[in-house]
């Protein structure tokens, strides 16, 4: 808990009070059911202590650790289409034991998540320009939506604020952006603290500004990561040992969306050599598949030459003729 908000777990936060008026507490029924590929151990349940933090190792993978440098977990992402300027990202999210995939992260927009999983936001906040993040296990199956808010101008919050979707599309949680530091507070919907993120750690209170120059263009910022206790009555299912997973999820796709917003350009040089390869690599399949036609079918004048303009007719020309030994007549 930071230091400077010493009442906010056991203190309903003001500014959120309305949203417990209109949500079930909790989101206690369908939320949180896990998934066949979860139960069936195939997707790694990633089970998280209530401090860690994660940090990249270049701009598409990283880790997830504790301050004894024992890894959680690891993560990578990947442009589906590199070769296409509107390729999406998907950050991949894998145990630390064994390596095998957990759950995937991808932006969609609302008519996507409609179509691929009959996904629809009840009492969303809509906007426009705001894209969503589906949190899908190993086998695809959804299992939570972020959705980034767009910064409005004029607003106190800086960055994309996010809301934590449950699969029948209530609401879970909400986050509180400071105006100077990288530091997401998550609230659940009855205004409870249930986690903090700041980069590049709790209570380290450096500027936003700050950060981005000293991490660099395009690499994800690190993050410190710490949840409250849980326990209480109606506290959130987001602060048990096996969901702690979705905040750091969230917070972590936030992150590398944010580095990347969009697919990096090839240099031009790059982009040249391509479409020439792509070019002579037709040029010589068409050669290859003209020459097979032309043994099969050969040009049109081929019966109109004379037998001696014909190789095939000119072997054997030179040969004795064959005599037919007993022949009766």
């Amino acid at each position: 808990m930071l230091v400077d908000e010493p009442a906010m777990m056991n203190q309903p936060m003001a500014a959120s009070a309305p949203i417990a008026a209109a949500l079930p507490p909790g989101g206690q029924v369908l939320d949180f059911q896990s998934s066949p590929a979860q139960d069936a151990q195939r997707c790694p349940l990633l089970k998280l202590p209530t401090d860690f933090y994660f940090f990249s190792n270049g701009r598409q993978s990283g880790s997830w650790s504790v301050d004894n440098d024992v890894t959680l977990a690891k993560w990578n992402s990947a442009w589906d289409h590199p070769f296409i300027l509107e390729s999406v990202q998907t950050v991949y999210i894998n145990s630390a034991i064994g390596g095998s995939l957990s759950l995937k992260g991808k932006i969609y927009t609302q008519e996507e998540l409609k179509k691929l999983y009959g996904w629809e936001a009840a009492n969303a906040t809509q906007f426009p320009d705001g894209n969503y993040i589906a949190i899908i296990d190993c086998d695809g199956r959804l299992l939570f939506v972020v959705q980034q808010v767009p910064y409005i101008e004029g607003s106190l919050a800086p960055g994309h604020p996010l809301e934590i979707y449950g699969t029948d599309g209530r609401v879970l949680a909400r986050t509180i952006m400071d105006q100077l530091i990288e530091r997401i507070q998550f609230v659940d919907t009855n205004g409870y603290l249930l986690a903090t993120a700041e980069s590049p750690g709790i209570n380290a209170s450096i500027t936003r500004a700050n950060m981005s120059r000293a991490v660099g263009e395009g690499h994800p910022l690190p993050y410190g990561l710490h949840f409250e206790l849980g326990g209480y009555e109606n506290s959130s299912r987001l602060l048990e040992t096996d969901y702690r997973w979705v905040i750091s999820a969230a917070v972590q796709v936030r992150a590398i969306y944010a580095s990347a917003p969009a697919q990096p350009k090839f240099p031009v040089w790059a982009s040249a050599l391509v479409w020439i390869a792509i070019v002579l690599g037709f040029c010589i399949v068409g050669c290859a598949l003209n020459g097979i036609y032309r043994l099969v079918y050969p040009y049109s004048d081929f019966a109109t030459r004379s037998k001696s303009q014909h190789p095939m007719y000119t072997l054997g020309q030179d040969l004795p003729p064959r005599q037919m030994q007993g022949a009766m007549y």
